[in-house]
């Protein structure tokens, strides 16, 4: 979604503006959120952390204007800076002081080739995940990243758990032959 569609869906109506943001971008947000709070905060605590960021998106959006271009980026830095806030919140509150670097790496004696090479690799995935088009994406999502139930994600999209299984199923095999294009198997 582009500013200009965002700025003309306002005008004709504030909540389908702020749906279809919502509804474009959660996947990519509470993958961002996620990563970083994985280590240290609860599922309640990174759905708080998504509402947030896309508070803070709405109110962005609503100062400013004259953005031009695609939302992505400014979507993506707001729910880094949230993130990272939240894990620095979480951490001081649990009592962990672990810096956020090591948070985001697996091992500290990874090299940076290899932390380069999976960061590029995510970056893949989660790129071809979100085109697979909403509802797909966030069923793949909330099942193989979440590892929320069928049930659980046909509640929240309004769907039956069948109906979910068999998006999921045919969501996976349209991935993977897109990730097959880039030489990448799942």
């Amino acid at each position: 979604m582009t500013d200009i569609e965002y700025r003309q869906l306002m005008e004709s109506s504030q909540q389908k503006a702020q749906r279809a943001l919502f509804d474009e971008y959660f996947a990519y947000v509470f993958a961002i959120v996620a990563g970083r709070l994985k280590g240290c905060g609860s599922r309640e605590d990174m759905d708080e952390c998504t509402a947030d960021v896309f508070s803070e998106v709405f109110l962005y959006l609503d100062k400013n204007s004259s953005q031009n271009g695609e939302l992505k980026g400014v979507v993506g830095t707001i729910a880094r800076n949230r993130s990272i806030d939240a894990f620095r919140r979480l951490s001081a509150k649990n009592g962990t002081a672990v810096p956020l670097e090591e948070a985001d790496s697996e091992s500290t004696e990874t090299g940076p080739e290899s932390l380069a090479e999976q960061n590029e690799l995510r970056r893949i995935l989660l790129d071809k995940i979100e085109a697979l088009g909403s509802p797909d994406s966030t069923i793949i999502m909330q099942s193989y990243f979440y590892g929320h139930s069928s049930a659980e994600i046909g509640r929240e999209l309004s769907m039956t758990p069948a109906a979910v299984r068999m998006r999921a199923s045919r969501a996976l095999k349209k991935l993977r032959k897109m990730l097959e294009k880039e030489d990448i198997a799942l």
